[in-house]
């Protein structure tokens, strides 16, 4: 019994020993968290989506003309006599249109904490393409295409206008904020330039048979500049790639041609000895509208 005792007060003496001997051991140290993800750096990438045109067509008279035609609505004392007025085209029209977009660019990002600035540069091939047809309103009797000689009553007619957004390429700044340490909210804006592609005409028609039934008709393609502003988001989902959705507003002005006498059931020089109007002036459209695309880009360095 003593012996058992004394074997019990020894292990309550050795414990503080013990206890004391495990705290003075190494403690492994926490596993370090991994760093945050830096947008900073240059990037090169695909992009594509879908745009629509929201522009309009208004016909503008030719500074030149003091005659009646339809679209001056200057009044023609010819169709006067038979109590006829002169016809001319509403203006302005829709010519709205609608089209894919695919191409490519890139840019570089400077980050400062949370705040992320940059410059972007694309371009991208374009079909956005629209067209109205409008009918030619005249009066009680129709309208003329000719002062005097050249001009017949009870015409009918229409005009037609086709507007199309070749390519667009632009040139942006912009300003985002990490949300998260992997996604980006951003606004952007700067400049747009597009190739655009016009084209139309007006064209009448009478139901006296030897009437003459001309057309005018033009055609462009030029290059615009102009502007856009836009805003998305960006999710990089590994350490160089990433993938954004981004929605850009552009406007590139405005195009115009003008409309020139053609011939159509008589011969070429009947425009300009016939006694119809040379020309009707322009055709002058807006292009603007939305892009809404999406892309992935791939960011060099760490």
């Amino acid at each position: 019994m003593k012996k058992f005792l004394a074997g019990i007060a020894s292990l309550i003496a050795l414990a503080p020993i013990g206890v004391a001997s495990a705290a003075d051991m190494p403690m492994k140290a926490p596993a370090a968290p991994p760093p945050a993800y830096s947008w900073a750096g240059c990037y090169v990438g695909l992009n594509g989506g879908y745009g629509w045109n929201s522009g309009r067509t208004s016909y503008q008279n030719d500074p030149n003309t003091s005659t009646a035609d339809p679209i001056n609505f200057i009044p023609d004392p010819f169709l006067a006599m038979f109590g006829a007025s002169d016809a001319y085209i509403p203006t302005p029209t829709a010519t709205h249109g609608s089209g894919g977009v695919f191409g490519g660019g890139g840019g570089c990002n400077w980050q400062t904490q949370q705040w992320v600035y940059g410059v972007e540069a694309d371009v991208d091939w374009a079909h956005i393409a629209g067209s109205n047809t409008t009918s030619v309103f005249s009066g009680p009797s129709g309208f003329g295409t000719g002062p005097g000689g050249g001009t017949s009553i009870d015409n009918t007619g229409t005009a037609n206008e086709q507007v199309s957004l070749r390519w667009l390429a632009t040139f942006r700044a912009r300003a985002g904020f990490a949300v998260q340490d992997r996604l980006l909210l951003f606004v952007t804006g700067g400049v747009a330039v597009g190739g655009v592609n016009t084209q139309g005409s007006v064209t009448t028609s009478s139901p006296f048979p030897g009437f003459i039934n001309p057309a005018w008709t033009g055609s462009d393609s030029t290059v615009k500049a102009g502007g856009v502003i836009g805003g998305g988001a960006e999710w990089a989902f590994s350490d160089h790639w990433t993938a954004k959705a981004e929605y850009l507003w552009y406007d590139l002005g405005h195009v115009s041609h003008q409309l020139n006498c053609t011939a159509t059931n008589f011969p070429a020089a009947v425009c300009s000895a016939g006694g119809l109007f040379p020309t009707l002036g322009d055709a002058t459209s807006s292009v603007f509208g939305s892009i809404i695309r999406v892309g992935i880009n791939y960011k060099f360095g760490s």
